[in-house]
């Protein structure tokens, strides 16, 4: 028997073999699992990447006022945060406003991008559940919700104690 320089070694061939099928295994238990229902388990914890595969129940929408010559204003978050990605802003995710801490860096940052120097910005959100089919034409069960109130005199700092 010949060997071929492209070929893989025969002392090789099982281990690859079965490291293919246990590859092939996990991204089925990983498919099965990712799209449970209920609480989160063990296995749906090692099986999900929260940012592609974590279910949201619902729809939400970020909203921001900033509070200059002492009068409160709506901003458009969209704008002052311009998004690349297709899939919308990071700040409209569960995960995202959620956290004490992303929403204290959006804040800080709120203020240090807007153009007339807010003193104070404060931020909502607004949730609907996800009905089939629609992305946000039909808002069933809208709830608002106040996040942060906060003093753009404040400094926060970002993970590893650096300044914004």
């Amino acid at each position: 028997m010949t060997l071929d320089a492209r070929t893989t070694p025969p002392a090789l061939r099982i281990p690859i073999l079965a490291c293919l099928v246990l590859l092939a295994g996990y991204n089925g238990w990983c498919w099965k699992n990712a799209l449970g229902e209920g609480e989160p388990s063990l296995a749906r914890w090692f099986a999900t990447w929260q940012m592609f595969t974590l279910r949201d129940p619902g729809h939400s929408v970020v909203r921001a006022e900033v509070e200059v010559a002492g009068a409160w204003t709506p901003i458009d978050l969209e704008a002052l945060f311009p998004t690349r990605w297709e899939s919308g802003p990071r700040y409209a995710r569960t995960s995202f406003w959620k956290s004490t801490a992303r929403m204290r860096v959006l804040a800080a940052a709120t203020c240090g991008r807007h153009p007339d120097h807010p003193t104070r910005a404060r931020f909502s959100v607004d949730r609907w559940k996800k009905t089939l089919g629609s992305s946000g034409s039909r808002r069933r069960g809208l709830t608002s919700e106040e996040l942060l109130d906060w003093s753009c005199a404040r400094d926060v700092s970002l993970p590893q104690g650096r300044p914004l």
